[in-house]
């Protein structure tokens, strides 16, 4: 019985975490904070991700990790490949998973679910390393280690 509550709560928790107009909303916002573009370009291999980005003018999907303003990172096969791969310095790396941060120094922040809530994490260092300054209202997660 246990089993079956912790996978229910699993399974909510993932459905709360991508449900489409606040997910779109959020990473809006999120996005625009980190840049004055009138639109950005995104690289992610999610497909539920993809399709809620699908949804917006600001954000435009792209297919050559390269050409990405943000990549966000959502997989364990996705950490592999881009840890081993060459990003210009102006890309900036966010996750959906808070031990990615940990696994890899290139992700600057994150966007996860905890306990049903949505959190938010930035590194100070890796913000600054990429010249980020982020509005008032996102103070309190910015922490300067993990």
């Amino acid at each position: 019985m246990k089993k079956i509550i912790i996978v229910l709560i699993f399974l909510f928790g993932q459905l709360h975490a991508l449900e489409p107009n606040s997910t779109l909303k959020l990473y809006h916002h999120l996005f625009s904070s980190f840049s004055l573009k009138k639109s950005v370009s995104v690289y992610v291999e999610d497909n539920a991700y993809k399709n809620i980005f699908l949804k917006s003018s600001y954000i435009h999907l792209v297919q050559d990790i390269g050409e990405a303003d943000f990549i966000l990172l959502t997989t364990n096969a996705m950490l592999k490949k881009l840890k081993n791969k060459a990003l210009p310095k102006e890309t900036i790396v966010i996750t959906d998973n808070y031990r990615y941060m940990e696994q890899w120094s290139g992700v600057v922040g994150a966007f996860y679910y905890r306990k049903g809530r949505s959190q938010f994490l930035f590194l100070k260092p890796r913000l600054d390393e990429h010249n980020i300054t982020l509005p008032l209202e996102y103070d309190k997660y910015i922490v300067d280690e993990l």
